[in-house]
């Protein structure tokens, strides 16, 4: 049975924004973030695998709730025409590819895109509406369903506290990093085995990881008032009104 339960409908979205409301956070469907988890080169991988940090790794990209689950990982899979025929049958994402290039081949995105799924947009106000999205950081894509920071050179002050915001949720998936690696050791240093293994150890830590997390002390529902309408032209208009939201 897993553990790592991907939603499939608007009620499990809903749930896992929920999961942020009970913490006082902005209501989000989750936190996105990438991990580079050390291993071993694998043989006649070149430089393919060797990140920014300076070390072989592959890297684990995650969607976590409010509780510090994951709701999605993905740990990818390399085509013939990404690298070269020798390495075609690789699964993983190899350390030198970045966090958005992950997202952007991935089911999470396609999800997130395609909107059938998810819950519809709610008053954040009397008059102000927001639909559901989740919250990553700068080198994402800014789309009606993934809040990112302002860039940090010559922030407004309301820019400032916007980031501010936005990063006290979205720290919630470096957290759940962090429980990982600290429950897991082996995450300290570099996994010895094969790359193949060293995937399917990573995966399972994830799976056991979410059995660890206690129940949250409280079940409480919040209640929320639904809108069919989407009211921006775009995705910047979008998070200018949610800067204002956020500056209340």
């Amino acid at each position: 049975m897993t553990s790592i339960r991907f939603p499939e409908n608007f009620e499990d979205w809903r749930s896992v924004e929920m999961t942020y409301r009970r913490r006082n956070m902005i209501p989000t469907l989750g936190s996105l973030d990438g991990k580079h988890v050390r291993i071993r080169a694998p043989p006649q991988s070149g430089s393919l695998f060797f990140n920014y940090k300076g070390f072989f790794s592959f890297v684990l990209l995650a969607l976590v709730d409010g509780d510090g689950k994951f709701v999605w990982v993905d740990l990818g899979k390399l085509r013939k025409k990404d690298v070269h025929d020798f390495i075609s049958d690789f699964k993983g994402s190899p350390g030198s590819t970045n966090d958005a290039t992950i997202y952007n081949n991935s089911r999470l995105k396609t999800v997130l895109e395609d909107g059938a799924t998810l819950p519809k947009c709610t008053f954040w106000d009397s008059d102000i509406v927001m639909p559901s999205f989740i919250i990553a950081d700068g080198i994402f894509p800014l789309s009606k369903s993934l809040m990112k920071p302002f860039g940090r050179r010559s922030l407004t002050p309301e820019e400032s506290v916007y980031n501010k915001k936005l990063s006290n949720a979205r720290v919630r998936v470096e957290h759940t990093f962090g429980m990982l690696a600290k429950r897991f050791r082996i995450l300290d240093r570099s996994i010895e085995c094969s790359y193949e293994c060293a995937i399917e150890i990573v995966t399972a830590m994830c799976h056991l990881h979410n059995l660890l997390v206690p129940p949250p002390q409280s079940n409480t529902i919040h209640s929320v008032e639904e809108c069919d309408v989407y009211p921006y032209k775009d995705a910047k208009e979008q998070r200018e009104y949610l800067k204002f939201l956020l500056n209340k």
